[in-house]
């Protein structure tokens, strides 16, 4: 299914329970000779980690009051889509 995928944007948590690695690096190498494209991996609440081929590039958090951690995934990765489709590079 990864070479159908643009972009795959796991959890860090989800990655280590599906993979054998523990590193994010060993786990973006993978998943883009398995024919990913852009992988961007979140690394719980402090960053982010976003590969496209060879570049890598670190994302931190902004600082904010948590309340409740629902449905946080599902909102980076809608910001995520919103900075694509409006044209905000990696």
């Amino acid at each position: 299914m990864l070479p159908y995928c643009d972009y795959v944007w796991p959890s860090i948590d989800d990655l280590c329970a599906i993979s054998l690695e523990d590193s994010p690096e060993e786990i973006i190498v993978r998943l883009q000779d398995h024919g990913a494209g852009t992988v961007a991996v979140k690394m719980g609440n402090a960053w982010s980690l976003l590969a496209t081929g060879e570049l890598r590039i670190a994302v931190p958090a902004l600082p904010a009051q948590v309340v409740d951690t629902t449905g946080a995934g599902d909102c980076w990765g809608a910001g995520f889509l919103a900075g694509l489709i409006n044209g905000v590079d990696l």
